[in-house]
């Protein structure tokens, strides 16, 4: 095995810990899911501007700036998608339903990249979609208090976003792309201020700003290791391995609902192992693909 198939494990096992960190902001700390997604994106536009300072520009040139503002736009959408339907929704069944993502960045791949994992990564592929699908029938069962339309639009965008930063690891800089995605996201989510219902709760959110660019400096590690693991390997192998941040999160979500509770509306387990048992052969599967 390659060191550099360290960043496809690192970025699911960070942002699996973001998102459960994000949950216990929603349901703990912050006034309304809108105005706290603004201190997110003040979070982000800093992290960004503090990035930028420090890199090596000389390298960057204009053709490179169309696909790293695309992915700025689309992680911006991403952004008040995500925190809209987690002040919503328990953050297993969110990233459960995020992660039918790779079938998005399958496709894009074979079509666009001309990328071929061969028959044993569709197969891992096709396990970890099974299983996704299944944690979803298991989130049916419960009552949902967003749109199923907003849910089936996260892993849309994400797939689209991962595949882009695919694409911009071809002849972008990463350090630079991350930079100004950070720069545009947090650009475009913090002018929410401007709408009434985001100003409402504004001032007693953003005195979280503090926890939110700890978490968003976590967040964009996160992602610098999406970029990482983008630049070496297979987009449609990084994305399928990439379900095991839904073994994170229901982890962290089961200590906490034993130590503290209140995190989650859907306190069995059992039902969910069906899908997990289909993830985890298909991870299995994916990496083997990855190490051969």
């Amino acid at each position: 095995m390659h060191i550099t198939f360290i960043f496809v494990l690192l970025s699911p096992i960070t942002y699996g810990l973001v998102n459960v960190i994000d949950k216990y902001y929603c349901s703990k700390k912050i006034k309304s899911p809108f105005s706290y997604t603004a201190v997110v994106g003040i979070a982000h536009l800093i992290i960004g501007l503090s990035m930028a300072c420090f890199l090596d520009w000389s390298n960057f040139t204009l053709s490179m700036l169309p696909v790293s503002l695309a992915l700025g736009f689309i992680y911006s959408a991403m952004l008040l998608v995500y925190y809209f339907v987690l002040y919503k929704e328990d953050v297993s069944e969110v990233v459960g339903i995020d992660y039918s993502y790779p079938i998005i960045v399958a496709i894009l791949s074979f079509f666009i990249l001309h990328e071929n994992i061969g028959i044993l990564g569709y197969t891992g592929l096709l396990l970890i979609i099974l299983g996704v699908f299944s944690l979803q029938k298991r989130m049916a069962k419960m009552r949902l208090d967003v749109s199923m339309w907003i849910l089936i639009l996260m892993p849309v965008l994400t797939g689209i976003y991962e595949f882009m930063i695919k694409i911009s690891t071809l002849d972008i800089p990463e350090f630079n792309a991350l930079a100004i995605n950070s720069i545009v996201a947090g650009t475009i989510v913090a002018s929410t201020i401007f709408f009434k219902k985001v100003r409402k709760d504004f001032y007693e959110d953003i005195k979280n700003i503090g926890l939110a660019l700890a978490n968003e400096s976590l967040t964009v590690l996160s992602i610098l290791f999406i970029f990482l693991a983008m630049k070496y390997y297979p987009a449609t192998m990084v994305a399928s391995i990439a379900t095991i941040q839904i073994f994170v999160v229901l982890f962290i979500e089961q200590f906490v609902l034993v130590k503290i509770g209140g995190l989650t509306k859907d306190k069995i387990l059992m039902p969910k192992l069906s899908g997990i048992v289909l993830i985890t052969l298909g991870i299995i599967l994916m990496t083997i693909v990855g190490i051969v």
